[in-house]
């Protein structure tokens, strides 16, 4: 029975019946959704149509490799790296290690990471629940304030919160809410873990909370430069014992375990993830500017989500066959960046693509692990030794 049907299938791919091969998902004993089932010749097919273009081997390799695997840092200030934090410094500081351990224990083995760092130009995956939600875990507050905390908080500077709260009334902000719902629902099958959205601060108190953090920002308008990428406005900002300690652009220069998003650019969205010592995602953070047009924000907004997920870097498709996905994961919003003759394709997505749903699927392949160097994950890919 099993070879009539072998010799069944056979006879239609070369009828030309099942062209363009697609990952098969199944449920394993363990009820483990979405494995994709390898192709003899590794992961990719030699071609495949999605969004209705056709996209060959080397072109999904290379967009991949691109957006998955990135040598950047956080704690990389243009060509330096902030490698340490002062020696001696005053116990109520609070970078200080017990002061951060106490208050802020999410942000703590970012910043002293005892196990190790992740390693670069590796693949970074989330292997636990993922929460999606907005702003940052426990409102930026100290989990546990005492004397030496005080009594302050973290709070908005170069920030209007009257003004973001007024943006979460606004219709923009109420599409985003439902976008992001269904798009959890979709990143649930397609990782096969499992991802929800929190929209509310009922869990805030919660250490564990720590997920996709999305952030709506303020501007002066005249900032035109910092539009996408506002690190240098120094936008977070605590206040403790008479001292100020800057969130953005200073205590982020601090954390060691993190990858930025499109470094290259400066017209993306706005985060990074934080891993741990095998690159297992820990966490990701995203800002975004409300004073964007409408379209824009829930464009930027869906950029974040996928990148969060362990697609960090600039996908380009530098090849001279076409065409170019209509994806998240390209330089979308900054055509400047591709060949001249790349720009007039280059399009604004206004969903989820098949594309991005398909390097989501690969990325959460039990195939490519945590922590697998780009070579190794090359190999299978395309099924070679080299």
């Amino acid at each position: 029975m099993k070879s009539n049907l072998g010799l069944l299938i056979k006879s239609l791919m070369l009828a030309g019946f099942l062209l363009c091969p697609v990952p098969v998902f199944a449920e394993d004993s363990a009820n483990q959704k979405n494995v994709v089932t390898e192709h003899s010749s590794g992961l990719w097919p030699d071609e495949i149509t999605l969004d209705g273009q056709v996209f060959k081997k080397d072109q999904l390799n290379q967009a991949f490799l691109d957006a998955v695997f990135i040598a950047d840092v956080l704690n990389k200030r243009g060509e330096q790296l902030v490698l340490g934090i002062p020696v001696e410094m005053p116990r109520d500081w609070i970078l200080h290690p017990e002061t951060l351990k106490v208050g802020y224990p999410w942000l703590y083995p970012h910043v002293y990471p005892q196990d190790g760092l992740p390693r670069t130009l590796s693949a970074n995956k989330w292997v636990k629940p993922v929460r999606i939600s907005f702003g940052m875990p426990n409102g930026l507050k100290p989990y546990v304030p005492n004397k030496m905390l005080g009594t302050d908080t973290l709070f908005y500077s170069n920030v209007n919160v009257e003004e973001i709260e007024r943006f979460f009334d606004t219709p923009v902000a109420h599409d985003i809410v439902n976008d992001i719902s269904e798009i959890s629902s979709v990143l649930n099958d397609l990782t096969g873990l499992n991802v929800s959205f929190k929209n509310s601060d009922a869990e805030s108190a919660d250490v564990k909370g720590f997920g996709i953090q999305i952030n709506f920002i303020t501007m002066d308008k005249n900032l035109e430069k910092y539009r996408f990428k506002a690190r240098d406005l120094r936008g977070f900002v605590s206040a403790y014992v008479g001292r100020f300690m800057v969130f953005r652009g200073d205590t982020e220069d601090y954390i060691k375990t993190g990858f930025p998003f499109t470094p290259v650019s400066a017209k993306q969205v706005d985060g990074y993830i934080l891993s741990n010592s095998k690159n297992e995602i820990q966490a990701a953070v995203c800002y975004i500017w409300i004073g964007h047009e409408p379209e824009m924000i829930k464009a930027l907004v869906r950029e974040c989500l996928i990148r969060s997920l362990g697609l960090p870097g600039a996908m380009r498709m530098n090849f001279a066959q076409r065409p170019v996905p209509v994806s998240y994961l390209t330089l979308w919003n900054d055509p400047e960046k591709w060949s001249e003759s790349y720009r007039s394709q280059v399009k604004t997505p206004s969903e989820l693509s098949e594309f991005d749903q398909y390097m989501i699927r690969t990325l959460y392949n039990p195939a490519i692990k945590p922590g697998m160097d780009y070579v190794a994950a090359q190999r299978i890919l395309l099924g070679t030794e080299y």
